[in-house]
């Protein structure tokens, strides 16, 4: 099984950085899928990587959704997902579960409140 987990917001809750690693230990793909506005800051991949390695999460591959327009992440991560046959997303905001939503039936989305 393939799961998404966004980064900012969602794996920096302890329970989920676990259910990551955990799921990573027994052989699913951890799939980091994060949104950002541009590919500048803290939305490099540089920048993803070491705040993946301070969380100490392990991932299978890191999914940059990049777009100028905030409420087109949801939408985009869905289409990254259904490319990488993940299952399930799991995400901190409603918007982008939405914006998920309205392009895929298939996934299981969760949000982290």
């Amino acid at each position: 099984m393939n799961v998404g987990f966004d980064l900012d917001g969602t794996l920096d809750v302890p329970a989920i950085r676990d259910l990551a690693n955990a799921l990573h230990a027994a052989g699913h793909g951890v799939f980091v899928v994060t949104g950002g506005l541009a590919d500048s800051g803290d939305w490099t991949m540089p920048a993803r990587e070491a705040k993946l390695r301070a969380l100490g999460v392990n991932y299978t591959e890191i999914v940059r959704c990049i777009t100028p327009r905030m409420e087109d992440i949801g939408a985009l991560k869905a289409l990254e997902c259904g490319e990488r046959e993940i299952s399930m997303l799991i995400d901190d905001a409603g918007m982008y579960i939405q914006g998920a939503r309205s392009v895929s039936d298939d996934l299981c989305l969760l949000q982290v409140r």
